[in-house]
């Protein structure tokens, strides 16, 4: 959004073998951790932005994917319910207002909020001309679901994907006892007769 400046709460992991993880499992980036600087990164433009005062005096709007909202009761059902009162941008205004920043602001619905209840523009470097041709040609439903999903491309999903691929090539390979993997497998590889029809 023009003339928001991009400041990342979560940043990529400098532990490269951890990043790696991420890779596998196709978390795009790699495993992220808490940016050390975000604080004063946010400082930094803020102060970018405001000529004749503190950076701390400013209006500070924060934006992520999911948004976060702070009017209803947090939910606490286990690893895959959604809590509407934790997101990125609800941990981040938490850090500047401890850090001495005023008036700090979220935007409750998160980026689909903005783009699609209020009406903002968004520009994509990668994909703006494909999303704006979803739009154009009446596939919102489905620009929707690419932006906020996080399913459009990145290089970094590769590796885990060829990666899941091959390990699911490998299971079909021997479940189905192809160029006798699956005999190998049951000989070699312990508990694999629990699932190999070879084994029966």
């Amino acid at each position: 959004f023009p003339p928001a400046v991009n400041v990342p709460y979560a940043i990529p992991d400098p532990n490269v073998i951890r990043r790696a993880v991420g890779y596998a499992i196709s978390i795009k980036g790699g495993l992220k951790v808490r940016n050390p600087d975000f604080v004063s990164a946010c400082r930094s433009a803020a102060e970018a932005q405001l000529s004749a005062r503190r950076a701390e005096d400013g209006v500070v709007v924060l934006i992520d994917t999911k948004g976060g909202d702070l009017t209803v009761p947090p939910k606490r059902k286990g690893s895959g319910t959604l809590d509407p009162t934790d997101s990125q941008c609800l941990r981040a205004a938490f850090e500047l207002k401890q850090a001495g920043f005023g008036d700090v602001r979220y935007v409750k619905r998160g980026l689909p909020g903005a783009v699609d209840v209020a009406g903002m523009p968004y520009e994509s470097e990668k994909w703006g001309r494909f999303l704006n041709w979803l739009d154009d040609t009446g596939q919102g439903e489905r620009r929707r679901l690419l932006m906020y999903s996080r399913l459009l491309p990145d290089p970094t999903n590769l590796p885990g994907v060829v990666g899941q691929l091959a390990v699911f090539a490998a299971i079909g390979l021997a479940y189905y006892d192809v160029g006798g993997v699956g005999t190998w497998a049951a000989t070699n590889v312990p508990g694999a007769c629990s699932l190999l029809p070879v084994c029966l």
